[in-house]
């Protein structure tokens, strides 16, 4: 719970970088969204709850091994700094989001890998979730995403959240259970 606090803290901190990088924006006269910090913990706690399911009888490493988890903290780092870097660019942040969620499902995996079936019922269900959400509070007026092209939301953003949750799923599953 307390690292779900922290990563949810942390969320909303990053939220603010987007929203000073023009990521996205807010109507006149609205402050700083105080319900993304509470939205974003719930979503944690959501998540690490369904992992005895997505996981299966997956064996668990016993001691990870650094690099595994260094890995894996620098992908959701670069996932959640991306739309900052290219606030405006839809187009090429939906093709590298595309590129990793490729690369993580097809090929970053070994025969038998019993995570992947995992995996893809996270990137499936996070992918409607966000579309979902996204919807809801744009058309309720909350923010407006600035390089939106097709729709209210832009492209990347269901498929980075499916990104991030196939990172973050990893990463609590290199952890040992007892954490």
């Amino acid at each position: 719970m307390i690292g779900a606090a922290l990563a949810a803290s942390g969320g909303a901190a990053l939220e603010w970088v987007h929203l000073q990088a023009g990521v996205w924006s807010l109507p006149e006269g609205v402050r700083f969204p105080a319900w993304i910090a509470p939205v974003y913990f719930f979503a944690l706690v959501a998540l690490l709850a369904t992992l005895p399911w997505l996981e299966g009888d997956a064996p668990r490493p016993a001691t990870p091994a650094l690099n595994l988890l260094i890995s894996e903290g620098t992908s959701v780092a670069a996932l959640v700094l991306l739309p900052a870097l290219l606030p405006t660019a839809e187009g090429w942040l939906t093709l590298i989001v595309l590129a990793y969620l490729g690369f993580r499902l097809v090929f970053q995996r070994e025969p038998g890998d019993r995570l992947v079936l995992g995996d893809l019922r996270l990137a499936g269900a996070l992918l409607l979730l966000d579309a979902l959400l996204e919807s809801m509070l744009l058309r309720a007026g909350l923010y407006r995403y600035e390089g939106a092209s097709l729709f209210t939301f832009p492209l990347w953003g269901p498929l980075l959240w499916a990104a991030l949750g196939i990172s973050i799923r990893r990463l609590a599953w290199l952890l040992p259970r007892d954490r």
